[in-house]
C-alpha cells in the first residue's frame, strides 16, 4: 500500500466512514426532500415541528405528520409517487443521521399508503385523467429558437453542440454529459454516436 494511502487512512474519522456510505448525489436528493418537508411545515403553520435551527425535530414530528405531508403533496402538487417515495427515504436517512429510532409505522403502515398512491396513479393513467407531471416535450419551434440563441453565446459553440446532441439523441442532459469523443464518429455522410 502506498504511503499516501496509509496517511489518508490514518486521518479518516468514523464520521468520514459513515458519511461515505451515500453518494453525494443521493445526499443532495435527501437534503432536497427534507427541504420539501420543511417548506410544508411552514406552509401549514406547523413550525412547532422544527428545532430552533430550522431542521425537523424528530421528537415532535411523528408518523401522522409525515402522512399528512404525503397526502398534502399528492393533493396540491404534480409530484409523482416515486418522488414522494424519495421523501420517505430522505426521512429514513434523517432518522439515522440524528441517531433516533424510526417508529414502526414507517415500515408497516406507510407501505400500504404508498401502494394505494401507486394504484390511484395507475387508475388515473388508465382513465387519462392523470395529473400533469410538469414536464412537456420540447417542440421543434422552441428547439430552433434555442439553437439560434445558443449560437450567440460566446462559449466556442459548446452550448449549441450540447443542445443539438441532446435533441438528436433524444437524450437527457445527464446522458449527453457522459458522451465522449470516443463515442462520436463520422460514418459516410453522417455523424454517428455509439
Amino acid at each position: 500500500m502506498a504511503p499516501a494511502t496509509i496517511l489518508q487512512r490514518q486521518d479518516t474519522s468514523l464520521e468520514d466512514i459513515i458519511d461515505s456510505c451515500l453518494a453525494d448525489s443521493t445526499k443532495e436528493r435527501y437534503e432536497s426532500g427534507l427541504r420539501q418537508i420543511i417548506k410544508w411545515i411552514h406552509v401549514t403553520g406547523g413550525t412547532h415541528l422544527l428545532k430552533d435551527d430550522g431542521t425537523v425535530d424528530l421528537r415532535v414530528f411523528q408518523y401522522d405528520n409525515f402522512v399528512q405531508f404525503i397526502v398534502w403533496v399528492y393533493q396540491h402538487t404534480p409530484v409523482k409517487v416515486g418522488t414522494m417515495s424519495g421523501y420517505r427515504a430522505a426521512l429514513r436517512w434523517y432518522y439515522k443521521l440524528e441517531d433516533v429510532a424510526m417508529p414502526v409505522e414507517y415500515a408497516t403502515k406507510l407501505k400500504t399508503i404508498f401502494t394505494g398512491l401507486q394504484r390511484l396513479t395507475a387508475t388515473d393513467a388508465q382513465s387519462s385523467s392523470l395529473k400533469n407531471s410538469g414536464k412537456r416535450p420540447l417542440g421543434f419551434s422552441m428547439f430552433e429558437a434555442l439553437c439560434t440563441e445558443s449560437l450567440k453565446i460566446l462559449d466556442s459553440g459548446f452550448a449549441h453542440l450540447f443542445l443539438v446532441i441532446s435533441w438528436n439523441l433524444m437524450a437527457r442532459s445527464k446522458s449527453t454529459e457522459t458522451i465522449h469523443l470516443d463515442h462520436i464518429s463520422l460514418e459516410e455522410d453522417m455523424l454517428w454516436a455509439s
